[in-house]
């Protein structure tokens, strides 16, 4: 096991310099203030009593995870990545511990547990930050199993109990793996086969006999179905709220059952030969006729073999059920999402089938237990080379996007976001290129007609800008972002009160929308329109942000400053202008500091900002004491 270790840290200890990426790493670390902000108890309240947010799902031991990094290491991006490897170790253990408890050979599971560990299809687990739930909940999935499997020698209920509160915490990191039921029973027909196939099948529904024990294993399970079932419940929830459910409308059930045979055969070959693998998979709404019956006689081929191999080889049989039941939930008959099949996925899955391997090698006879060795033992090391081939590629957003849209067709969303990094570096050609290119894959993409308005906002060009933003509200009408996009459209063009408009529909829509509650203060408080200036409700919007806000954020303290300062408060206007200075020098941005000191020398001599004209800014005119 030291062995394997080692091999692990060596392989993925490149991932220590390697950066967050544009793609979900933001919401679930760098950008997130409830994450970013560290282990407090609001943080850890507020994981597990928001059921969705306008970004992501319900995992609350995962916000935790990345709280606690957070806590820990700050926002350097190798102490992220580092904790991904030392999960990743954990589960190749766990995984060794389950082998050793079905008396696999030593030499087969460690084979076994090295194929597992440096399989190219486990890269975006590890290298990607994003991953880390499907890294958690596998490892409480994995020691859910293991203690199965000490109740299946004991009987014990501690061993019962504690399967069934990490399969229960496994729920809290990721719903996906809800089907593990399934394969605690698959577990019941390997390790007691004996009784079971006894009374195969002449005594099937005898009394005492076959019905009996079935029905005695199905009892057992009945709180693991109850948890997963509030498992699924509170995921479809969640997708629903965050409007990721595709409709049958749009995609029809004969279109989702083709894409689930075909994605089934592209795991099969992405674990057999992992070549043009990729961080996102666009789905495929026109699959060819012949790949689909080609992939539905594979999958009814493999199916057979496996119910078959029950009595022979029954770790083959266990094997499979572990898989399938695996996939099962994302394999998109629920359509969430546009991925037509993600690598991350086979992370669970590629346990069972080292479980397959290594049980079924100790079991064979020595000349086939050589092969098995032999075999596997030169695929791990072909599997290590690629994946080191391939580690260079999650070293940032750019990388990881390029190769993306190198390995695969019409891939609109990888297109998008390697535009939007160069949106991030000031190259704006070059971004808007991408970004009508990722259009005319997908003329309805939100984040694409974002990003192609901001290139144009950008460069001051509003009426361009405002067009895209407007076909965002087209596509999803009730869009926050929209809303505010369009409100800091209007502010840039002078019509201020568009701008109201659009800040004031984002609040109706989420009244928590802190973004635009803190710039509709800001206009209220400081706008040259008299008929557009309250300072009272400037106040109540400032402070509304104020309370949302769980770090100390600098256009939240200049709200808050303004308001006051246009309600004749000058002395908390000072003293949320002084807590804005020290954010400003805090963080180190020349532009702010001096924006903060100009408006603490108004506030002091009691006049509110709308009194110092952009002019005098410019200038570093300061204005005299009365």
């Amino acid at each position: 096991m030291l062995l394997c270790g080692i091999v692990i840290l060596g392989l993925y200890w490149p991932v220590l310099g390697h950066d967050f990426v544009n793609f979900d790493d933001n919401i679930y670390v760098f950008a997130n203030e409830r994450v970013f902000t560290g282990f407090t108890w609001t943080n850890i309240i507020w994981a597990f009593t928001t059921i969705t947010t306008t970004e992501s799902y319900w995992h609350p031991l995962t916000w935790v995870s990345h709280m606690l990094d957070s806590h820990l290491f700050g926002l350097s991006p190798g102490a992220h990545h580092l904790t991904n490897v030392w999960f990743h170790l954990l589960n190749c253990y766990l995984l060794m511990r389950i082998l050793v408890l079905y008396r696999a050979r030593f030499s087969t599971s460690l084979i076994a547990v090295l194929l597992f560990a440096v399989h190219p299809l486990q890269l975006e687990s590890v290298a990607w930050v994003s991953s880390r739930k499907t890294l958690l909940c596998s490892a409480l999935c994995l020691t859910s199993l293991l203690f199965y499997s000490h109740f299946l020698n004991s009987f014990k209920r501690r061993h019962y109990l504690c399967c069934l509160l990490a399969y229960g915490l496994s729920i809290l990191c990721k719903q996906t793996l809800v089907c593990l039921p399934f394969v605690l029973l698959a577990l019941d027909l390997y390790r007691r086969r004996s009784q079971i196939l006894r009374f195969w099948p002449k005594e099937l529904v005898s009394p005492g006999g076959q019905s009996r024990l079935y029905l005695q294993l199905v009892v057992e399970k009945l709180p693991f179905f109850v948890l997963a079932a509030l498992g699924s419940c509170v995921a479809m929830l969640a997708h629903s709220r965050l409007g990721l459910l595709a409709s049958l409308e749009k995609v029809p059930l004969s279109l989702r059952i083709a894409n689930a045979f075909c994605a089934l055969t592209e795991y099969a070959q992405r674990t057999v030969v992992p070549v043009d693998l990729s961080v996102f998979y666009p789905y495929n709404y026109d699959p060819p006729v012949s790949g689909t019956l080609l992939s539905l006689i594979v999958v009814c081929l493999a199916t057979t073999l496996c119910i078959k191999s029950l009595s022979r080889r029954p770790a083959f049989f266990l094997g499979s059920v572990w898989v399938l039941v695996s996939l099962l939930p994302v394999l998109g008959l629920v359509k969430a999402g546009e991925q037509s099949s993600a690598d991350r996925f086979m992370y669970f899955p590629l346990a069972g089938i080292a479980f397959m391997f290594a049980v079924s090698a100790t079991t064979s006879a020595v000349r086939g237990r050589a092969l098995y060795l032999a075999s596997f033992g030169g695929g791990a090391v072909i599997m290590a080379m690629v994946t080191a081939q391939l580690l260079p590629h999650w070293r940032n957003s750019m990388t990881l996007m390029q190769r993306a849209c190198a390995v695969t067709t019409d891939n609109y969303l990888a297109t998008a976001n390697l535009g939007a990094e160069h949106f991030k570096f000031g190259q704006i050609a070059a971004s808007r290129a991408l970004t009508r290119a990722s259009l005319a894959i997908n003329p309805s993409y939100v984040i694409a007609l974002h990003n192609l308005g901001l290139t144009y906002l950008e460069e001051g060009r509003t009426k361009q800008a405002e067009l895209y933003f407007s076909q965002i509200l087209t596509a999803t009408p009730a869009t926050v972002l929209a809303h505010r996009l369009l409100a800091e459209t209007a502010r840039r063009a002078g019509n201020l009160e568009t701008s109201v408009l659009h800040l004031r529909k984002a609040i109706a829509i989420d009244p928590n929308y802190g973004k635009a509650l803190v710039e509709l203060a800001t206009i209220l408080a400081a706008s040259d329109d008299a008929g557009l200036r309250d300072g009272r409700l400037a106040v109540a919007y400032a402070l509304r942000s104020l309370d949302l806000s769980v770090a100390d954020d600098y256009d939240v303290m200049a709200a808050c400053a303004l308001a006051h300062a246009e309600t004749g408060d000058f002395l908390m206007a000072i003293s949320y202008a002084t807590r804005a200075l020290n954010i400003a020098q805090r963080i180190g941005d020349h532009k702010l500091i001096l924006i903060a000191e100009k408006r603490l020398a108004v506030f002091r001599v009691s006049r509110p900002w709308r009194f110092f004209q952009e002019h005098e800014l410019n200038t570093g005119a300061t204005p005299n004491r009365p």
